[in-house]
């Protein structure tokens, strides 16, 4: 009986596979895998922490400096906080919290609204061309700027405030400065929850926010054995595929690109990103006509045959998360 079902199940991985090849892509015929098998070729390493966990007195200094550089006041909240956690809070404002991770070196700062609720826009707010140098000055005092060649200026955006009024005129304020950087391993993108700071700037560039998940790791090498070839690859996104939305009238992988998956948890491995367009029809009332509706999915497939990362489709199948020891 499992022979069968195994047959069964690369049978039908193996069809949706060569369909995938053809038409789909993204749209003009194109094979989302083309290149890819070179790129699984050159992998040569993946990589884990070499940092050893904060200490509670390592996160009393960070709520020092933050609450320094920002000009919030921080009081440890022993009722939140844990032995591999620590939380402090303001108390005249709720929104302000500092919530560190002591294991994984993490932490998310919000320095609190107070003073940024009311109907205007903040003065002296960082314009796009000065923002990311006072993210970066901000990150060099405490020592939390990672190596220059690690660093990607990811995005910069803001904060803004929309007010509709009773008489019916609306307005938006500009409130804050966002500037997001991401961890890069060369030519290839990193993703995932970890490899990630983002600061939010404030008033004649004051610091207003600060998340920051960025592990120290070191190489480790891999071998081709190691690797799953790109034909493992294809059969297991089309099993994936025929797997979820079983109402969809049409599924097409649009790409499959080869990434580092920084999981948070100290590991970042090589993977196969993917995005397919998932397309639905839905009936739109008893006018008996049907709407159609495209959904994008994306999935990762970890390369290597043994994973030490966390995955997304980890959580979804009941797997723990990795310990906090």
């Amino acid at each position: 009986m499992k022979t069968s079902l195994l047959t069964l199940a690369v049978l039908a991985c193996s069809s949706i596979s060569l369909a995938m090849q053809g038409a789909p892509g993204s749209g003009d015929g194109q094979d989302p895998f083309a290149g890819l098998g070179e790129d699984i070729a050159r992998v040569r390493v993946t990589f884990e922490s070499s940092q050893a966990p904060w200490t509670p007195a390592d996160g009393f200094q960070l709520a020092s400096e933050l609450s320094s550089r920002s000009g919030t006041d921080l009081t440890l909240d022993p009722d939140r906080s844990s032995q591999h956690r620590m939380v402090f809070v303001n108390g005249g404002d709720r929104s302000a919290i500092l919530d560190i991770d002591l294991v994984a070196r993490a932490f998310l700062f919000n320095a609190g609204m107070d003073g940024y609720r009311g109907e205007n826009d903040t003065p002296n707010l960082p314009d796009r061309r000065r923002a990311p140098l006072v993210a970066r000055q901000i990150l060099e005092s405490p020592g939390m700027l990672p190596p220059e060649r690690q660093l990607e200026l990811a995005h910069i955006g803001g904060l803004n405030m929309a007010v509709h009024r009773e008489d019916g005129t609306d307005d938006e304020y500009r409130k804050l400065v966002t500037v997001r950087f991401e961890r890069r391993a060369g030519d290839t993108p990193v993703l995932g929850p970890g490899g990630r700071i983002i600061v939010r700037l404030g008033e004649d560039g004051r610091l207003r926010g600060l998340i920051r998940h960025w592990e120290k790791l070191e190489a480790a090498s891999v071998d081709a054995e190691d690797k799953r070839t790109l034909l493992e690859i294809q059969q297991i996104a089309a099993l994936q595929l025929s797997m979820i939305a079983l109402d969809a009238v049409d599924k097409k992988l649009e790409s499959a690109e080869l990434v580092y998956f920084s999981d948070g948890f100290g590991v970042m491995e090589p993977a196969i990103h993917l995005v397919a367009q998932l397309t639905f029809v839905s009936p739109i009332g008893d006018s008996g006509r049907e709407a159609v509706i495209e959904n994008p999915y994306d999935f990762y497939i970890p390369l290597l045959r043994a994973p030490m990362a966390y995955y997304p489709f980890m959580e979804d199948q009941g797997i723990p998360e990795p310990p906090r020891d």
